[in-house]
């Protein structure tokens, strides 16, 4: 059921995840931000991998 919904709402295809994650947007300056203090939990906008998806399942 898990994967099920995995499959449905994520593309792993890795051109994929460059462009809904916006990974070429602003060059490297981008990810100088991340050498310090690491990147995960950080509220800075141009962190889009911290952007929660919203998800589409049925509930049964």
């Amino acid at each position: 059921e898990i994967l099920k919904i995995v499959k449905e709402n994520f593309d792993f295809r890795p051109g994929m995840i460059s462009i809904n994650l916006d990974l070429k947007r602003g060059g490297n300056k981008r990810f100088l931000k991340t050498a310090a203090y690491g990147h995960f939990g950080r509220t800075d906008p141009d962190f889009t991998w911290e952007v929660v998806k919203e998800l589409k399942w049925e509930k049964a």
